[in-house]
């Protein structure tokens, strides 16, 4: 998606806990925002209104990636509380923080939130 994106002519804001490695291309901004932590997200939420005024589309690639079932014998409950704020919370803060803050261009109607999650293996 963001190379489709670049070749449409997009400028990215890329979040992530490593974000800056992302950062290959003159039309990508990179945040390196600890996504477990909701005061870092909205502090970045806040560094990225600031810094973009046109934000046009928000578009979320969360995905659990603790797979492991609930009675498994090594399954890890903190492991599990990371995961759901890195998939569930952080999205929803972010989404907030930017559709309640970002000026949104007026060629392009509304923000955009594609979830794009991977289904927990039934085991």
């Amino acid at each position: 998606m963001r190379d489709e994106l670049l070749k449409l002519g997009h400028h990215l804001v890329i979040v992530a806990r490593t974000a800056s490695s992302l950062a290959d291309h003159g039309q990508i901004s990179a945040y390196d925002c600890d996504l477990a932590d909701g005061d870092a997200i909205m502090a970045c939420m806040r560094r990225i209104t600031s810094d973009h005024n046109d934000i046009a589309m928000v578009i979320h690639n969360a995905a659990f990636q603790y797979v492991m079932p609930l009675t498994a014998k090594g399954f890890e409950p903190a492991k599990m509380v990371e995961e759901v704020a890195i998939n569930l919370t952080a999205p929803a803060l972010s989404t907030h923080h930017l559709i309640n803050h970002a000026p949104l261009r007026a060629d392009r109607q509304a923000s955009a939130l594609a979830d794009r999650r991977q289904a927990v293996p039934a085991s």
